[in-house]
């Protein structure tokens, strides 16, 4: 993973303490940055909101709410106008105890876009919605060009589709040598669709990343536990949710399609183990789902999709989420204790996603809402 200068200034010991502190004093500042990444003007604003989920394609999105005429856009060159070419970056900003200047940490960089604005009695309220490199990337697609990817290596192949559907977004791939079939092409599909199954045959995930870069390497979940959200003194959080569901599968037969790929692949993940509250033999049962792809070419890419999909499709059945302070260094996987006996709930949980409330100048912050992933009940 590309090693972002942020989760430096997390780790001080004195953003730290100061983050916990109950007199802190926090914002949010919204930077205009053009193509190069160099700064243009920082936003007036009056509401809106960043929202983050590590498990969707388009991990990042963002509301904004201006009440200054003056960014209202008139034209291609306005800075707002989505044609302009300007990406906005929200910074949250926590006061050092000097009490003149901030610690930054990024929240996410989008490109704004539908400026809806309503006019009344000679006052303006312009409100947009941001969304990431991916949806951008998704939204170009590849035109009318046919790009062909067969016989390369994952890395290869997703280098290719990146300069094709995302040019000029810096772009990190880790390193894989399992290679597509012969004759594989990509022309009128869904782009996020082929990066999400071309790095699941190499046993990586494509993300993007809160400063706009895109990144595909093995997920590396975090084994030390970052934070602690549990009841007592000192908590945090102000309410904690519950959900129990069963939707989950324990059998994963993953299927290769491509006619040039002869004989057929198969590959099969199951639960064995006797000590899993999903076991095949035990009283959960056998759910089976079958995954058919023309992206595998060999055993190596089915094997990895395989554990892949079955790691995704086992995820257990409590899902827990909670409203906190806020708090911006939270990532996908992030690993956190919390506990609830009125919800009936406690233990180790991982960071799914989270969404933060813009301060506004002026006014009080509010409380961030953070998901977890699902996991297994006791």
């Amino acid at each position: 993973m590309v090693a972002e200068a942020w989760r430096a200034v997390a780790a001080e010991a004195a953003f730290q303490a100061e983050l916990a502190s109950e007199d802190r004093v926090i914002g949010t500042r919204l930077e205009m940055i053009d193509v190069d990444g160099n700064h243009v003007d920082d936003l007036p604003f009056s509401g809106g909101s960043t929202n983050y989920d590590g498990a969707a394609t388009e991990s990042f999105a963002v509301t904004v709410t201006i009440t200054d005429k003056r960014y209202v856009p008139t034209g291609p060159r306005s800075l707002l106008d989505p044609r302009s070419g300007h990406w906005c970056r929200v910074w949250w900003r926590l006061r050092k105890p000097d009490r003149v200047t901030w610690w930054e940490i990024p929240l996410a960089t989008v490109k704004l876009g539908k400026p809806r604005t309503r006019a009344s009695h000679g006052q303006v309220e312009l409100t947009m919605t941001g969304r990431d490199a991916f949806s951008i990337a998704r939204r170009r697609g590849y035109g009318d060009q046919v790009i062909a990817v067969g016989g390369l290596t994952v890395t290869d192949a997703l280098r290719s589709l990146f300069e094709h559907v995302a040019p000029g977004t810096r772009t990190v791939i880790g390193s894989s040598s399992v290679t597509l079939p012969t004759i594989y092409e990509l022309s009128d599909s869904d782009p996020g669709q082929d990066w999400e199954k071309i790095a699941g045959v190499g046993g990586m995930t494509a993300t993007s990343t809160r400063l706009g870069l895109i990144e595909v390497a093995t997920p590396n979940l975090p084994s030390t536990v970052y934070a602690d959200l549990q009841e007592g003194p000192g908590c945090p959080v102000i309410e904690l949710t519950r959900e129990v569901d069963d939707d989950l599968y324990n059998h994963v037969t993953v299927i290769s399609t491509n006619p040039d790929v002869t004989p057929t692949i198969v590959a099969v993940r199951q639960d064995a183990d006797p000590g899993s509250p999903t076991y095949i033999g035990g009283p959960y049962g056998v759910f089976r789902k079958t995954i058919k792809s023309d992206v595998i070419a060999s055993q190596p890419a089915a094997d990895n999709l395989a554990a892949v999909e079955y790691d995704r499709l086992r995820l257990p059945v409590e899902t827990v989420g909670v409203q906190m302070r806020q708090r911006p260094d939270f990532e996908w996987g992030t690993l956190v204790v919390a506990k609830s006996d009125d919800a009936g709930t406690a233990g180790q949980f991982r960071v799914s996603g989270w969404t933060i409330p813009h301060t506004v100048p002026g006014s009080d912050p509010g409380d961030m809402t953070v998901a977890f992933m699902a996991r297994s009940t006791q």
